[in-house]
């Protein structure tokens, strides 16, 4: 199939976006917007370096992590000391006391376990009900204590 030229009223083939004859260029159809390449390129290196950030924050902050066992009845601590992991058991006849303190947060509490020897966070920023569940769990006395630890 051909078509005709409107500059020069010559016939061309229907597929060529330029006539040969005057080097007329045919307007191309617009194609629909695509998303900008710079723009994914841009939010993929943002990304890497929020997951980098926060991947070095966690690992420079990271506290001991706790479970409870409650079949056996054992705290079970899982801490890493330079390059390897520890696990510490606990026996709940062993802890003392749970404590709590005030976290950043509104209604936010931190809660460690208490033995004679060691205090160890249990719990990150919990609400009320389950600050009162750990020492219900543990059947120990529940004390507030300030950031620092002291009552």
């Amino acid at each position: 199939m051909n078509k005709t030229c409107p500059n020069c009223q010559k016939d061309i083939p229907e597929f060529v976006t330029r006539c040969k004859h005057c080097f007329y260029e045919y307007p191309q159809p617009k194609s629909p917007r695509q998303f900008p390449v710079y723009f994914a390129l841009l939010f993929f290196i943002l990304s890497l370096g929020a997951s980098y950030t926060l991947k070095n924050q966690s690992q420079q902050n990271s506290l001991p992590v706790a479970g409870k066992d409650m079949p056996n009845k054992q705290l079970v601590i899982l801490e890493k000391k330079e390059n390897a992991f520890k696990t510490k058991v606990i026996p709940f006849s062993e802890i003392e006391k749970i404590e709590y303190e005030d976290a950043s947060r509104i209604n936010k509490y931190h809660i460690y376990a208490v033995t004679k020897t060691d205090r160890f966070q249990i719990a990150a920023e919990v609400n009320e009900y389950e600050r009162d569940q750990h020492a219900k769990d543990f059947d120990k006395d529940l004390v507030k204590v300030n950031a620092s630890g002291r009552k």
